[in-house]
């Protein structure tokens, strides 16, 4: 079983996006569920230490009728100092069967060491579920959610102007597949602006900085940081879709982990283009 690497969601539907995964890991609707535990505050109050550490003996223990225990957290900026203290080291040793769940309005109100637990993801509008219904493919979807996770307005506007942007994308991605890691280095600035194009882009250069030559992993590091903290984001969110989906399979999630990370010390105003080399970087490693 493939280890499940703690989850935050972000955004107006974050809890629906939580419940939603939750019931895909379990495999059924997680409402009364014998392996799903939600922690949730009560009224206007905070979620307490007491509560963490009940669902935390909870898991101790393997699952009864199926491969996981899911935990759901949130709204995760209602934790208390204390309770998150209590929490951190079930999320950084998560044993196999189980997984946690967070959600939140956004990261501002979030602490460090939560943000850097968890692989983050900012929630689509209905866009998604629409499409769904409508029998689109998965690689629509994926391809929509992450548009408007990262470029909002402008990539709403967009799909509604796009006949097909799933083969508009597979066609820019074919051109940016071709290009070097110097040449996507160049592009970048113009591509930021450009949902499909700005995906592309990262997800063109992802495949490559494994191999690709030093100079040029830096020269794009150098690039990015270079439109400030706006340009990283976008980067790093799409970034962030691609490494997740190239890792479902794996054990090792460190990269993801690495991005995520990433992403809350953007927002405490770090190095920017020191962190966007350590981030690209980070599949030379092996």
């Amino acid at each position: 079983m493939v280890t499940t690497v703690p989850h935050l969601f972000l955004g107006s539907s974050a809890r629906e996006a939580a419940w939603e995964r939750a019931g895909v890991l379990l495999g059924v609707s997680p409402e009364g569920h014998v392996d799903f535990r939600e922690l949730a505050p009560t009224g206007e109050a905070q979620i307490g230490i007491d509560a963490v550490r009940e669902v935390v003996l909870w898991s101790r223990y393997g699952p009864i009728q199926g491969e996981r225990k899911v935990i759901l957290v949130g709204p995760a900026e209602r934790l208390s100092r204390e309770a998150v203290s209590a929490l951190l080291k079930s999320l950084e040793e998560t044993p196999p069967y189980l997984a946690f769940l967070l959600y939140a309005a956004g990261p501002e109100h979030l602490l460090d060491t939560i943000r850097s637990r968890c692989v983050s993801s900012w929630t689509a509008p209905t866009w998604s579920a629409q499409l769904e219904q409508a029998g689109r493919p998965r690689e629509e979807r994926e391809l929509v959610e992450d548009l408007l996770e990262c470029h909002g307005r402008r990539a709403s506007d967009l799909l509604q102007q796009e006949e097909n942007p799933l083969a508009s994308w597979r066609a820019l991605l074919s051109e940016m597949e071709a290009c070097s890691a110097e040449e996507l280095a160049s592009a970048w600035q113009e591509a930021v602006g450009d949902p499909l194009r700005a995906r592309a882009v990262v997800w063109s250069a992802a495949g490559m900085l494994g191999q690709a030559p030093l100079y040029a992993v830096l020269r794009l590091a150098k690039e990015v940081a270079a439109g400030g903290k706006a340009s990283c984001q976008c980067f790093l969110q799409y970034l962030l879709g691609y490494v997740r989906r190239q890792e479902e399979s794996l054990r090792d999630h460190s990269w993801a982990r690495k991005v995520s990370v990433a992403w809350g010390e953007l927002q405490a105003n770090a190095n920017a283009q020191l962190l966007m080399e350590v981030v690209l970087l980070w599949p030379r490693r092996r």
